[in-house]
């Protein structure tokens, strides 16, 4: 009799892992590490999607919002400048490149002065011929594109910081689309204190537009999603101010735009050592924001 083969138990194939959908959050033990980080990370996204008035004010004053806006900025030639140093100056100068019209130029001037007096910034805001120094930086801002010759915002910007350092802030109008969005209407950064038009659409609106985000608020009426405090649509797409990345037909501030810009503006009073109010707008100092 032949002696029977010693007992070989089948394998089994390991079980297919669960999709992340699947997978019971009840059953899973997490570390106290893991849940702190959890609970941090998701009052964050909270507020990055909701926000409450007072706290809003309050990042605004502090620009716990925009703190990136004052980190140093480096030019074409690799020196750096601190960021927003331009505003020492409470000069703003626009101008228009070779062959953009004398009205494009005061359309969007009119709407930057507009917004800087609706705020009361002693701000000056003066139109100008295109300056000397401009010209090699708009020559450097030239690209070639599979469309002809973009505009090449950064490296505008990165020419106008060796051309003429931070003496100013500039708002400029241009003939050109840009390389980079080449949809936008306008791009801005208070850091370097640059903003670029483009003629096309060139008019009051736009300058009130890029010019609030010249002059700190370098967000858009959709982020965060909603304010809780303000009389606000909770939809953004049913908003139509002139913060909204494409505004329908208003060109007023929504009143947390406004007090950002004036939270902001309080707060470069106390960074600054400097008075950027005018006497007259006392009173338009928030209420809210210590």
């Amino acid at each position: 009799m032949m002696p029977e083969p010693p007992f070989q138990p089948e394998e089994q194939s390991a079980p297919a892992p669960l999709p992340w959908y699947a997978i019971d959050l009840k059953q899973q033990r997490f570390s106290k590490f893991t849940w702190r980080f959890l609970a941090v990370a998701g009052v964050v996204l909270f507020f990055c999607v909701f926000s409450i008035k007072p706290l809003w004010q309050f990042t605004w004053r502090h620009h716990l919002n925009c703190f990136s806006e004052f980190y140093s900025v480096k030019s074409a030639t690799g020196k750096s400048y601190p960021g927003g140093a331009w505003v020492r100056s409470k000069k703003i100068i626009v101008y228009g490149a070779p062959g953009v019209s004398k009205m494009s130029v005061a359309s969007v001037a009119s709407g930057l002065e507009g917004l800087v007096t609706e705020l009361g910034l002693d701000i000056t805001i003066k139109t100008v011929p295109l300056p000397d120094d401009a010209r090699a930086s708009l020559q450097a801002a030239q690209k070639q594109t599979g469309d002809g010759t973009s505009f090449d915002y950064d490296a505008y910007l990165a020419r106008r910081l060796d051309d003429r350092g931070e003496r100013f802030g500039e708002m400029v109008v241009v003939n050109q689309t840009f390389v980079d969005p080449n949809w936008a209407w306008g791009l801005t950064r208070f850091s370097e204190g640059v903003a670029v038009l483009q003629a096309e659409k060139a008019d009051v609106s736009l300058g009130r537009h890029e010019g609030a985000h010249l002059i700190g608020y370098d967000l858009h009426d959709d982020m965060p999603w909603y304010i809780f405090g303000y009389p606000e649509n909770f939809n953004p797409q049913d908003r139509d101010t002139l913060m909204m990345l494409l505004p329908k037909k208003s060109d007023q501030l929504s009143d947390r735009a406004r007090d950002a810009l004036l939270n902001f503006w309080h707060g470069e009073e106390d960074r600054e050592k400097l008075t950027f109010f005018t006497k007259r707008s006392d009173r338009r100092r928030p209420a809210q924001c210590n």
